[in-house]
Order: structure tokens, then sequence, then C-alpha cells
């Protein structure tokens, strides 16, 4: 693994300054380019900067977990800090005391754009199929923090044209929005979810809504050739709402429930040439459980080169148990089963140790459909 260097801001860093009034909180956003620097100082880097319309300092405001006339809370702090790195169109995000006297303190939010519009062009060949797409995305638009992307795509007898449209923070608060929409010549998906979820490690509750319909053409292969094809239609709608069982400086832990109906549909085309995968209904309710450690360790150079990234460095533990019985118009008593968990063994300047392991199972009265570990 490359070499990568920690945060220059200890955990510690805000230690001095816990209690005292947050008596004001300036926001400073930066261009893409910096003009201070010799090499991005010129007039390519200039006309781009023009071109870009930076992040709204009211964008960065909403997403702090603090304000002026609080107490400093170093939690708050950091966790701030991790959620605005955490935002595709910031390059990188720092918050840090301005000016401190005996019982307040002025903090500074200092962040830095990242360039957000990207065409997209693709031509590749794979399994005996062609594929190519061109498309647009510009994951900050007006300076709002919000995604908006269009594409084009054809892979073997296929073409797509997708519109996506997500808003991490929606009208400047902590609800999460998306939207999509795929018209394929075979079919079509639909995605919608609007949720309020944890936004940090010290949210109290979460709820949300999701729907998902994907309908298009399956094709069967054999030898390199086309056999047989299907209409295969998927549905799966989910409600949940969630509580924080436990919040503390060391870890959090939340329970959540919920409702989830998954719909698998196949019917025949004139193209149809083999038997029908059987028609599948779940429909059933869950409970999860999660515990996070708080414990945390900013990076440079890990997975993206000049880039901070934070890394959970103790551990995440999640389960979720759900049970779908007959009376829920399911053909059968179905239970499901998904876990994960991860944790970090080791970390230094020089080397990041981390495991990560998931499970999932779903059991038709003592018939086990499918297992992953």
């Amino acid at each position: 693994m490359g070499q990568f260097k920690q945060n220059k801001f200890p955990a510690d860093f805000f230690a001095p300054y816990v209690g005292k009034t947050i008596r004001n909180v300036r926001i400073e956003t930066g261009q893409v380019f910096d003009a201070n620097n010799p090499k991005e100082n010129n007039w390519l880097y200039r006309g781009l900067d023009a071109l870009h319309i930076n992040t709204k300092p009211q964008v960065i405001a909403h997403q702090l977990l603090f304000k002026a006339g609080e107490p400093l809370d170093e939690n708050k702090v950091h966790e701030s800090a991790r959620i605005l790195r955490t935002r595709g169109y910031l390059a990188s995000a720092y918050i840090l005391p301005e000016t401190a006297c005996a019982d307040t303190v002025d903090l500074v939010v200092v962040t830095r754009d990242a360039w957000s519009t990207e065409p997209d062009t693709s031509l590749s060949r794979n399994g005996g199929e062609n594929k190519s797409g061109i498309g647009l995305s510009e994951s900050n638009l007006l300076g709002y923090g919000n995604e908006l992307a269009i594409g084009y795509e054809k892979v073997s007898d296929r073409t797509t044209i997708n519109y996506d449209l997500t808003s991490p923070h929606i009208f400047n608060s902590h609800y999460y929005a998306h939207v999509s929409y795929a018209d394929k010549s075979d079919g079509e998906d639909k995605i919608f979810e609007l949720s309020k979820p944890f936004y940090s490690l010290q949210t109290p509750y979460g709820y949300g809504l999701s729907t998902i319909n994907i309908t298009e053409a399956e094709i069967l292969r054999y030898g390199g050739e086309k056999r047989s094809t299907y209409l295969h239609a998927q549905e799966r709608n989910e409600i949940f709402v969630g509580k924080a069982l436990s919040v503390t400086p060391e870890s959090t832990t939340r329970l959540l429930g919920g409702y989830t109906i998954e719909n698998d549909e196949y019917s025949a085309l004139i193209t149809t040439h083999s038997a029908l995968p059987q028609n599948e209904y779940n429909r059933y309710p869950w409970l999860s459980l999660r515990k996070i450690e708080n414990h945390f360790g900013a990076f440079k150079n890990l997975q993206q080169i000049q880039r901070v990234e934070d890394v959970l460095l103790g551990s995440d533990f999640y389960l979720r148990l759900g049970y779908g019985a007959q009376a829920l118009n399911n053909a059968q008593d179905v239970l499901l089963v998904q876990a994960y968990y991860s944790d970090v063994f080791a970390s230094n300047d020089n080397n990041l140790l981390q495991w990560k392991t998931t499970f999932s199972a779903k059991d038709y009265i003592g018939e086990t459909e499918r297992f992953s570990l």
C-alpha cells in the first residue's frame, strides 16, 4: 500500500476550547483552483474557476452540527468536518479556531470546491457484448450541492436514456432525496427515495421510504449465442424508522424497524423458448441493530490522491432479521438474515489493515434459497 499521512490536526486539537461559547462561525469557501499557488495561477485554471459556480456558504452552514451561541463540543466539530469531507463537490474541508478569549471562541470553516461538471464516454466489449455510452453529470448544481446526471447507454440490443437527481440535503435540511428514471428499449427503471437518515453519530432518530421498479428483458445465452429471452419485473418497496438507543463519546447504538415488499415477476415474450423462472413474492417486517465505535482517522493519499479521507478505525456491527409469514400473503414462511462487521487491526503512517465481512441468508421453512459470505 502506498504511503499516506494522517491529518495534521490531532484528535485533541479542540480540547483547550471545549466548553467555551461559540461566538461566531465564519464560512470561507474556496475556488477549485488556488490562485495563490503558482502552478494553478494560469489562464486555463482561472477560466475554469470563472465557469464554476462555487458552493453557497449557507449550504455549508446548514450541514454543521453546531452553531453560534452553543458551548463548543469537540465531537460535533470533528464530525461536522467529516460530514463535509464526504461531499463529492468539496475537495477539502477543515474547521479551525480563529479567535479565542477567556470564555468564547470564534470558528472558521474552510472548504475548497472540487470540479463538479464531468462528461462521460465509454466504449468496451465483454463477454461478446459491446457497450457504449455518453453522458454528463453535475454534482454541485448551481452551488447547492445537488447532483444531476443525464446519460445514454447501449449494451447489446438494449438502449437506455438515464435521468438522475440526488440531493443529500434537500432545501438545506438533513433530508435526503433521490429520483431516478431510465427509459429503456425493453422496459424502464423508476427509483424514488426520501429519508431523514442518521445524519451523524449523535442523531437521535431517522426514518424514510424507498421504492424501486425495474423492468427489462433477461437474455439466456449458450455458447455465446442468444437462446431465449423473457421479461423480468422487479419491485421493492420499503419503509423504516429508527432510534438511537445509546449515544456516548465512545460509540453509538441504534435500533431500526421497517417493512419490506419484494416482488419478482417473469412473463413470456415472443422470443421466449425456455421455462420461466418462478415468480417470487416476499413481504416481511424486520428489525436491525447497529453499533458504531466513534473512532476515526483522517488520512491523505489513501484511495484518492491529495484528498483527506475519514476512515472508521473502530468496529462497525450490523444485524438485520426479517420474518414473513404466510398470513402476509407470502407463498410460505420466510426468514431473512443480514449481517455486517468491520474493524481495523492496525493503523500507522504507512499501513492500514482493515477487515470486513458480510453475511446474508434467506430460508423458506428450512430450505436455504440464498446464502453468501
